[in-house]
């Protein structure tokens, strides 16, 4: 038997990690599916806009901030590298608007990431979502829904239509992190296992 090279070893173990590409498009086509029928909107962008205030979702994502459960602290990183990501860098929709998170306040080791502490905010008793690794936010679960669904539906669009080369670190995260976020949104509203 021949004896291995490294070059093929390190083939291997290239083609043996995850992307998130196909998952995300294949989820996306059945949230799409799900979408299109509930609402039976003109347009993908009519139907998003709907979504934003339908309530199980915003339920959904209460159950998933308030839980302990392994599913609700992945969901909580994803959305919390998701964040940090886009605040980095933004997206871009076609009309050329940034889509981020802007309005959703997020905290470092309890220190706002704009200056002012999180401090006040639990003085006041406003809800204060730990997600990970240090990482909070402290924002209206209607502002929060509205922005994460935003900011999935630009990941799918740069999917779509070819904006983001499938080798590129940052379009692997934010496709990975979309996907995953979405997976777990969705998973009891659609009919995930």
């Amino acid at each position: 038997m021949p004896t291995p090279t490294i070059e093929g070893i390190s083939g291997w173990y290239r083609s043996s990690q995850i992307e998130y590409f196909t998952p995300f498009m294949k989820l996306w086509l059945s949230f799409n599916a799900w979408y299109k029928q509930k609402y039976n909107a003109p347009t993908d962008r009519d139907a998003i806009e709907e979504l934003k205030n339908y309530q199980d979702i915003k339920d959904r994502l209460q159950q998933l901030f308030k839980s302990d459960a392994n599913e609700a602290r992945e969901f909580r990183k994803y959305l919390g590298e998701l964040i940090v990501e886009i605040r980095n860098e933004c997206l871009v929709d076609s009309g050329g608007a940034n889509v981020d998170f802007t309005n959703t306040d997020l905290y470092k080791n309890r220190r706002r990431l704009a200056n002012s502490t999180i401090e006040s905010k639990i003085r006041r008793g406003e809800p204060i979502v730990k997600l990970d690794d240090g990482l909070a936010i402290a924002s209206d679960i209607n502002v929060i829904i509205r922005e994460l669904l935003e900011v999935i539906y630009q990941i799918r669009n740069y999917l779509i239509h070819g904006n983001f080369e499938i080798n590129n670190k940052r379009a692997q995260l934010l496709v990975k992190n979309g996907y995953l976020i979405l997976n777990n949104l969705f998973k009891p509203i659609i009919g995930g296992p």
